[in-house]
């Protein structure tokens, strides 16, 4: 083969690898380009699907009640709540207004959330922006609009916020659950934590916002507390409830004792 003729192939061969390995970065460039286009191009689609059927009325009732059910997972973060009926949800707008007319919005904010439970005649002012429960208090349910009772006296409720004071886990939930069958009108506003955990004995704190001695007396009959004081324990934070019970270590169960026969 001619020298001339080899030359002119190893220089081909040479520009072309030279040409691929130029235009490869632009190649690229241009199919993610595409790819890019093609993505934006399906997500805005899917969006204006998005949004022509939130548009609508069934839409627009499934948007609200995932709103619901996001708001209620926070205000369980703090207390129980009713489980047998879905509360009415409500957005304070002018809180000037509705002090004047009830104490019970003191402390509320515009943009904080009512809800009212109707079968359970208890009404929650939650704060999402603070993330706190303002108050709670009753309902009175009659043909007129629902009425908001600050002080739970007209139904014989006592208003309580559960601390656990000791190492425990779940032990304010298992009093709660153990006081509610005692008795049906404890009504628990809070399950939280004591400042302090090494409580031995339960401390139940009159706070000066019920009349309803029978139901306090009853209440620290039940924990077996003889004496009920009206001061916070050093440390502790103030509460919104009626009664506040800090739950000690004289409440745990103890472990591994056997039950006695029954024959």
């Amino acid at each position: 083969m001619p020298e001339s003729l080899t030359e002119n192939t190893k220089k081909a061969s040479k520009l072309r690898r030279f040409v691929n390995i130029k235009l490869l970065p632009k190649l690229i460039f241009v199919l993610a380009l595409i790819g890019f286009a093609a993505w934006s191009f399906y997500n805005y689609r899917q969006s204006q699907k998005e949004v022509m059927r939130l548009s609508t009325i069934e839409g627009q009732q499934e948007l609200q009640q995932k709103e619901i059910e996001s708001l209620l997972e926070k205000v369980k973060a703090h207390m129980m709540l009713p489980e047998d009926e879905e509360p009415t949800v409500a957005t304070i707008s002018d809180v000037d207004a509705l002090v004047e007319q009830q104490p019970f919005f003191n402390g509320a904010q515009n943009g904080d959330k009512v809800l009212v439970y109707v079968k359970a005649r208890k009404a929650i002012i939650y704060s999402p922006e603070r993330d706190v429960i303002v108050n709670v208090g009753a309902v009175i349910v009659d043909n007129s609009p629902v009425a908001i009772d600050e002080t739970d006296e007209e139904f014989g409720l006592l208003n309580i916020e559960l601390r656990n004071g000791t190492h425990t886990p779940g032990l304010t939930r298992q009093i709660s659950a153990r006081l509610k069958e005692e008795n049906s009108a404890f009504d628990f506003a809070e399950l939280t934590d004591a400042s302090n955990k090494d409580y031995s004995k339960t401390v139940v704190v009159d706070l000066g916002k019920t009349d309803n001695k029978d139901l306090l007396t009853s209440l620290g009959s039940v924990l077996g507390v003889s004496t009920i004081i009206q001061q916070l324990p050093e440390g502790e934070q103030e509460s919104q409830a009626e009664v506040l019970v800090i739950v000690g270590q004289d409440q745990v169960e103890p472990q591994g004792q056997e039950k006695p026969s029954e024959e």
